[in-house]
């Protein structure tokens, strides 16, 4: 597993904790068996603010009841978890630079997050991804 997707792995295992999905948790936290401690701890050391106004200002709240994310937002979403640049999303995807942004930006508005990895995460937990 690479260090974004431990990373994602890692913030939503907390975030399912906090939401008291004790299994859930579990779940991601079995998942990052094969990562090395290292990795993990520079993970925590970076994001040691989740949802406390931290890194990302306190806005990762997921409603799983919000509006829902719309067929591009989510392709947007799938090629981010893969890693993909903003720039190989629209190329993959057949549109600008600029409106891939766009679909960010929205999807972060209707997930209540205001990052990338924040939403895939709670897209992931909504099931949308």
């Amino acid at each position: 597993m690479d260090r974004y997707a431990a990373r994602l792995t890692l913030i939503e295992a907390v975030l399912r904790y906090r939401e008291q999905d004790e299994e859930g948790a579990l779940r991601c936290l079995d998942q990052l068996a094969g990562c090395s401690f290292l990795e993990l701890s520079e993970c925590l050391a970076r994001d040691a603010g989740v949802g406390g106004g931290g890194r990302w200002g306190g806005s990762y709240v997921m409603a799983s009841d919000g509006p829902e994310l719309t067929a591009s937002q989510r392709e947007v979403l799938r090629h981010v978890a893969g890693g993909a640049s903003n720039a190989r999303i629209g190329r993959r995807m057949g549109v600008s630079e600029d409106t891939v942004k766009w679909h960010l930006k929205q999807a972060f508005r209707r997930l209540g997050v205001s990052n990338r990895c924040a939403a895939v995460t709670a897209a992931r937990a909504r099931g949308a991804l």
